[in-house]
C-alpha cells in the first residue's frame, strides 16, 4: 500500500489591527470627511449579526469561532481566530476565514457538530480603502469605534494620520466588549479616544462634512439594546434580519480578506459620497 501524502493545512492569515473607541457621531463625520479628502474609496456600508460560540469540550479554549450573518443572510462569513499578541499596541491574531453561501445551514451544522451560541450582537459598519489599510468606522450597542486593520508596520502611521493615538488602542475584541455589556459591565474602562487633526486639517473635515449629500443617521446612533441576545439554552437563541448581495472580497495586505456586504450596494456619485 502506498503511504498516504501528508494532508497540508489551508493557509492562515495574520490579522493586525488597532481599534479606537471615540466620542460619538460627530467624530466619525470627522474621520468620514477625511477620508473623502484624500480620496478613500467607499467600500460598503452593511450590517452584521454575530454569533459567538462555546464548546464543544476545548475546541474555543484558546480559538474563538465566530459567525457573522451579513445584513440578514443567506451569505454570511465563518471565523477562527487565536490567541492575540501586541506589538507597539497593533493586536495581532492568526485569523482563518470562510465565505459562506448558507449561514443558516451552517449555524445548525455547527449546533449539531456540539458548539452552542453563547452571546449574539449586531453591528453596523462603513469601511473605506486608504493606502492598502481597511478603515471601518463601526456603531455598536454600546458606542462607536474605529477599526484599522492592513500590514502591522503601517497601522501606527496611519492612525495618527487619521488624529488617533496609537497608544490608546483598544486590547479587547468587540465580542469581549459585547459579553461585559450582556452583563451590565462597561464595555471599556478607557475614555473615548480624541480625533486629535492639525488645525488646517480639521478645518477642511468640518467644511467638507457640510457638503456631504446622503443621509446616514441610521449609521450614527447606537444599535437599540433589543438587538443583543445572550443564548439561555443548549439550543441557541438568534434572529434572522432582512437581507442585500454579497460584493466582491477586498485583498487587505498579502493574505487577509476583508468580506464585504454591501447595503443593496448603496450608490453614490463623486460629489455625495462621504
Amino acid at each position: 500500500m502506498a503511504p498516504r501524502r501528508p494532508r497540508h493545512l489551508r493557509d492562515r492569515s495574520i490579522e493586525s489591527e488597532l481599534k479606537f473607541r471615540v466620542a460619538g457621531p460627530r467624530d466619525h463625520a470627522t474621520l468620514r470627511a477625511v477620508l473623502r479628502k484624500r480620496e478613500a474609496k467607499l467600500v460598503g456600508r452593511y450590517k452584521e449579526e454575530n454569533f459567538r460560540f462555546n464548546g464543544p469540550g476545548k475546541s474555543t479554549r484558546n480559538t474563538t469561532l465566530r459567525l457573522r450573518v451579513l445584513n440578514g443572510g443567506p451569505r454570511g462569513v465563518l471565523t477562527a481566530k487565536g490567541p492575540a499578541t501586541f506589538e507597539g499596541g497593533v493586536k495581532i491574531r492568526e485569523e482563518t476565514e470562510v465565505e459562506l453561501a448558507d449561514v443558516h445551514a451552517t449555524l445548525d451544522l455547527l449546533q449539531q457538530l456540539g458548539f452552542r451560541v453563547g452571546w449574539t450582537y449586531p453591528k453596523m459598519r462603513t469601511m473605506y480603502m486608504l493606502d492598502g489599510i481597511a478603515v471601518t468606522l463601526d456603531v455598536l450597542e454600546f458606542g462607536w469605534f474605529v477599526e484599522l486593520e492592513g500590514p502591522a508596520t503601517a497601522l501606527p502611521e496611519m492612525s495618527r494620520s487619521l488624529g488617533l493615538d496609537p497608544a490608546n488602542a483598544l486590547r479587547d475584541s468587540y465580542s469581549v466588549m459585547a459579553r461585559k455589556h450582556l452583563k451590565a459591565k462597561r464595555p471599556t474602562k478607557s475614555p473615548p479616544t480624541p480625533v486629535t487633526l492639525p488645525d488646517k486639517v480639521a478645518a477642511q473635515a468640518q467644511g467638507l462634512t457640510r457638503t456631504v449629500g446622503y443621509n446616514e443617521a441610521e449609521f450614527e446612533r447606537p444599535i437599540h439594546a433589543a438587538g443583543y441576545t445572550e443564548a439561555k439554552s443548549s439550543s441557541g437563541v438568534y434572529s434572522d434580519r432582512g437581507g442585500a448581495v454579497l460584493a466582491p472580497s477586498v485583498r487587505v495586505g498579502p493574505t487577509q480578506t476583508v468580506w464585504m456586504l454591501v447595503n443593496s450596494l448603496i450608490p453614490y456619485s463623486d460629489s455625495s459620497r462621504p
